[in-house]
């Protein structure tokens, strides 16, 4: 968190068709894990607490979870490409995805390299709706899959960077996704 001068490593897992876990460690903090398994999605965090995610924020994680997302953007019930805009010095299809709740998200794809740059969404937390953006860059090729190793995240007035030391293929076991045991004891 670049605002308060933390540094941290963060693994994430994903696996078709739409599990993804996340184990974030910040010095001081503890450590964040997040997760959806297909079935149940999960937050453990030591400053909010744990908890079993439910409506909006559930459905917004499933979404993100599913690992055909690049592929399947045009399965999204509203597409619509809206301009060219500028986007840190250069050029964005600024393309507008609704979802089935009328939730709009833009993505911005980059003229030249046709990457996706950016991200706009709103995100569903407890705390409310929260608009968050993302700033992607610095794309290298891992085993033949484009990827991006630098992402900024702004959301709640602070600002987050993240780098990609590595990306690997083919690791995830249903070890990953397992339901972790802070969270089990809420399902009781």
């Amino acid at each position: 968190m670049d605002a308060f001068g933390l540094e941290g490593a963060a693994t994430i897992h994903s696996r078709a068709p739409n599990h993804v876990a996340q184990t974030i460690e910040l010095g001081g903090f503890g450590t964040i894990e997040n997760g959806y398994n297909g079935d149940i999605g999960w937050t453990v965090d030591p400053l909010q607490g744990n908890s079993l995610l439910e409506g909006d924020t559930l459905t917004d994680l499933v979404q993100q979870s599913d690992y055909y997302l690049p592929l399947n953007l045009g399965l999204s019930p509203g597409l619509v490409t809206e301009e060219i805009v500028e986007n840190l010095g250069s050029d964005a299809y600024k393309v507008r995805l609704t979802d089935d709740r009328g939730k709009n998200t833009y993505l911005y794809f980059d003229v030249e390299s046709n990457y996706l740059v950016r991200s706009d969404a709103t995100a569903s937390t407890p705390l409310g709706e929260l608009p968050i953006s993302t700033y992607l860059d610095n794309y290298q090729d891992f085993d033949g899959y484009m990827q991006p190793t630098l992402m900024t995240i702004s959301q709640a007035g602070q600002e987050f960077t993240i780098a990609i030391d590595s990306v690997v293929f083919d690791t995830a076991t249903d070890a990953n996704f397992a339901v972790p045991d802070e969270i089990q004891s809420l399902l009781r």
